[in-house]
């Protein structure tokens, strides 16, 4: 049997949705705790749902590398009606093939769109001294919520 562990960059403190702006780039970069990576899983929703545009995800190694890139479709995604709300659910990225030996390892998750103004991703509040989440080559005060996962043998 396998163990799945996750992990996560986020906190529990002021989780709220923000709209992306269409060609806009969000990066937010962590450290790993796991010994393998094999799934990055962020908050993003649309706010409209029979729209044909598309979501770009990367995993970047700590060296700039790509590690592994995906693209979504803006119909896949979870709809939420309201802009400002908070309620989301997990986008799923499975790596093409899992990554190991990336405990204490650096890497950085990298979103954009080509939608124009209905893709909402969640961010908390970031702690003075954790890496923040970098808009367009700003650095915010925010960070995205993401989970990462891997796998670990088991006989329990």
């Amino acid at each position: 049997m396998e163990d799945n562990t996750s992990k996560f960059v986020s906190s529990k403190k002021n989780r709220i949705g923000y709209i992306l702006d269409k060609d806009a780039t969000i990066r937010q970069g962590f450290k790993s705790e796991l010994k393998n990576i094999e799934r990055i899983s962020l908050m993003v929703t649309t706010t409209k749902k029979k729209t044909d545009c598309k979501i770009y995800l990367k995993l970047i190694n700590g060296d700039g590398t790509i590690a592994d890139q995906k693209v979504i479709s803006n119909e896949e995604l979870s709809y939420t009606s309201s802009l400002s709300d908070s309620s989301t659910d997990y986008v799923n990225f499975y790596l093409k093939e899992k990554m190991y030996e990336t405990i204490d390892k650096n890497f950085f998750v990298e979103i954009n769109t080509n939608c124009d103004s209905i893709i909402k991703v969640q961010f908390f509040d970031a702690e003075e001294k954790e890496e923040k989440a970098i808009y367009n080559g700003i650095e915010t005060n925010k960070k995205m919520a993401i989970r990462y996962s891997g796998t670990k043998k088991s006989i329990n």
